[in-house]
């Protein structure tokens, strides 16, 4: 007989000397030794379980507050530029006005200027009006055109 052979014969044997009430006590004795073990694993699971979930909860409401802490940079740093870039509209609000107020001066400066040119245009003009009719007057008339005055 081999060795296998053997092991099962001596488990059929042995079956035959325990009958089924035998069988429930033992079943009994091991689950009382190994059930106050396993309640009180039960109970550390549970715990643990609870625990847990407490950890999972205080993780999410810190990852709720990251999120409005960026969302508060964020906010931050959009404000910020918004004071740049209003500072940088004054400068060219401000840039803009002085030179609008150089262009009118420039402006007055050129009708000026443009008014003072007309002027000497027409004294030009009147000068070489006089000068003409002083030529005019100086130029020999004839005789005959003053003997019938």
């Amino acid at each position: 007989m081999s060795h296998d052979e053997n092991v099962s014969a001596s488990v059929v044997e042995s079956r035959n000397f325990v009958d089924d009430d035998g069988i429930n006590k033992l079943t009994v004795g091991l689950l009382s030794l190994y059930e106050l073990d396993l309640v009180k694993a039960k109970g550390q699971l549970d715990e643990l379980t609870k625990k847990q979930m407490s950890v999972i909860t205080q993780l999410q409401d810190e990852n709720e507050k990251l999120n409005k802490m960026q969302c508060t940079n964020d906010l931050q740093e959009m404000c910020t530029m918004v004071k740049q870039y209003h500072t940088k509209l004054t400068t060219i609000k401000k840039d803009m006005s002085q030179l609008h107020e150089r262009s009118l001066k420039l402006k007055k400066r050129a009708m000026k200027l443009q008014q003072i040119k007309q002027k000497e245009a027409l004294q030009r003009q009147h000068q070489r009006e006089l000068q003409i009719q002083r030529e005019q007057e100086l130029i020999a008339k004839p005789l005959a055109a003053q003997k019938k005055n």
